[in-house]
């Protein structure tokens, strides 16, 4: 079992805080008001060590690092996104451009970093944007690479996730550029008669685009043709029903498609590059956060129309998704969490009360225990650690550490006490860390004590 948490940095926060860790679980950034915080871990002498900077506007949404934890993007409320890289043991800002709050993205590389903003009409009307893509040179210098101006409003743009093509979705056309030759044209694909883009989403092995809109439009799969270097349609659904969510399993081989008003989930598989509706499932709920693919694609979770009950589905022998298992809840389902081997999931409820369950040798989830959690309303669900014999959950001024033994129970290890209520409690990736923000704005760092 992991040694037991001393706390080792209390710092004070001005009310509205958004707090992220870098991947490699060595930074902190936390925002509030008008201030940034960023900590550092500094292995030698075991301490953290803090930057601080301040803007005259409100710092907004969540900070937002790179995947190789040596860049920072922070938002401000007045379409300013500021740039900051690690380099010689420090945080130093390095750039800052125009942006929308939350419109920055980095490549799954972090070679790429893609910002935007949009710019209003004499009325006063979103009419155009202008999108701005970095990249790093062989010395890890951010560089401008192209800047370009659309006559339409951007809705939403994205990497795929073999860092090849960006996908910018704007109102009346989606286009997709080539990064590996960024002198190309990039490929179009026209809408007509519609200003109500709802999404664009690649499969985890970028091989697979899918595009949605609302009011009746059709989701249309496109296939990405290595041969003509182009996207082509593979495969077309009415959505007169309203597409809310689409997900993949990490294998890329299946996608769920939930609609919003026919309370219908639709299953389609893929079969040598051509995708085909499996299976549709009535009377279920699209909330995203409790419906999806479990972390090794092995389960399938379903919310049924009545957020009281939900399904798990498992593929048979053929390849098939089957029903396996119906969990019945004490309230509201709001959230269902899949520990990383997938031996162990949480499912949360709107009354605050979180059940664990876990895989029994029949290959059913068995509940093994309860918990109650966030009682003052804040905060988010449980959250499993990366070894997957713990969990990390709150209640009132208590941030508490549970433990599963041999039998599958689970049972409190530490107790983390505060002085104020706890508002959330956020993991570090590698599970070396708790950081919690009370409702008296400090946050706390808790660590693994080694000599425990």
């Amino acid at each position: 079992m992991a040694s037991k948490l001393e706390e080792v940095k209390n710092s004070s926060c001005k009310h509205r805080t958004d707090l992220a860790y870098s991947r490699d679980s060595r930074h902190l950034a936390i925002t509030s008001d008008n201030t940034a915080h960023i900590l550092t871990y500094k292995k030698e002498d075991a301490t953290w060590f803090k930057c601080t900077f301040e803007y005259h506007k409100r710092f907004g949404y969540t900070p937002c690092f790179s995947p190789d934890s040596c860049s920072l993007v922070i938002s401000s409320a007045d379409m300013r996104a500021f740039i900051f890289d690690f380099c010689m043991g420090e945080w130093n800002k390095i750039l800052d451009v125009p942006a929308e709050l939350s419109s920055s993205r980095y490549s799954h590389n972090s070679r790429y970093l893609a910002t935007y903003i949009l710019r209003p009409d004499d009325k006063g009307e979103w009419e155009s944007s202008l999108c701005t893509l970095f990249s790093r040179d062989e010395q890890r210098n951010l560089l401008q690479n192209t800047q370009k101006s659309y006559s339409d409003v951007i809705k939403k743009f994205c990497f795929s996730p073999n860092d090849q093509f960006l996908l910018t979705m704007l109102k009346r056309h989606v286009e997709i550029q080539d990064l590996d030759d960024l002198n190309s044209k990039p490929q179009h694909f026209i809408v007509v008669g519609t200003d109500d883009f709802h999404n664009g989403l690649f499969t985890p092995n970028s091989h697979t685009l899918v595009t949605t809109f609302n009011k009746g439009k059709p989701t249309n799969i496109y296939v990405y043709s290595e041969e003509k270097k182009l996207w082509e349609l593979n495969h077309c659904v009415n959505s007169f029903t309203g597409i809310k969510h689409i997900k993949f399993s990490h294998d890329s081989q299946t996608m769920l498609i939930t609609t919003l008003f026919d309370c219908t989930a639709r299953i389609f598989v893929s079969d040598k590059s051509c995708w085909k509706k499996q299976s549709s499932i009535p009377n279920t709920h699209d909330r995203l956060s409790s419906t999806g693919f479990s972390n090794s694609g092995r389960y399938l979770v379903l919310d049924l129309e009545d957020k009281l009950n939900s399904l798990i589905f498992t593929r048979n022998n053929v390849g098939n998704w089957v029903e396996k298992q119906r969990i019945k809840h004490s309230d509201t389902i709001a959230s269902i969490r899949f520990s990383r081997n997938d031996r162990h999931l949480v499912a949360t409820s709107d009354n605050k009360i979180s059940t664990i369950y876990t895989l029994s040798d029949e290959a059913l989830f068995v509940e093994s225990a309860q918990i109650a959690h966030h009682c003052d309303g804040y905060g988010h669900p449980p959250e499993f650690y990366p070894d997957c014999q713990r969990l990390l959950t709150a209640k009132d001024n208590i941030a508490r550490i549970l433990a599963v033994d041999e039998t599958g129970h689970w049972k409190d290890l530490q107790d983390l006490p505060h002085k104020g209520t706890v508002k959330y409690a956020r993991l570090s990736p590698d599970g070396s860390t708790v950081a919690t923000v009370t409702r008296d704005h400090t946050l706390h760092i808790f660590m693994e004590d080694a000599s425990t």
